[in-house]
């Protein structure tokens, strides 16, 4: 029969990948004094190890390379691409923060060496992505430096 580990926490956060770390080191950031992050896995990250980049609209790193566009354009282009069936403003409220994310993820050691287009070459500059040490590219890249914080 197992025996139940008890712990208490400030704050406990269920699942450790894409959410999950940045849930997690928020809420050390705004004063949590304990954290304890649950997952089902013994290697953490989950699908976010997969991506192989993030969109994001309005980041420093697109500042940085030259990529002048905005949410309005990017969320225009997504909207008619989608014939307008997406919730639109879901859509607006992804395309305001993304690059806010980015930004932050950099202020945590992610480095985002190249701002590419997705699956298109005339399409926006707004795929973001990170290479590591042996140049493979990917979210094994990010998950590390958030499991690191």
């Amino acid at each position: 029969m197992n025996n139940p580990i008890e712990r208490a926490a400030e704050v406990v956060v269920i699942g450790a990948a894409a959410s999950g770390l940045p849930a997690a080191i928020r809420a050390m950031e705004n004063g949590a004094k304990s954290v304890i992050i649950l997952d089902r896995t013994k290697q953490l990250g989950g699908c976010a190890r997969l991506a192989a980049g993030m969109f994001a609209v309005g980041s420093q790193a697109q500042e940085r390379y030259g990529v002048h566009l905005t949410a309005d354009e990017c969320f225009t282009r997504h909207m008619e691409l989608h014939n307008w069936r997406c919730d639109a403003m879901l859509v607006r409220k992804w395309m305001l923060g993304s690059g806010k994310m980015v930004d932050w993820l950099e202020s945590k050691g992610v480095e985002f060496n190249d701002i590419n287009t997705f699956n298109t070459y005339d399409g926006p500059r707004v795929y973001h992505i990170a290479f590591n040490e042996r140049g493979a590219m990917g979210g094994n890249e990010t998950v590390d430096h958030l499991l690191a914080e």
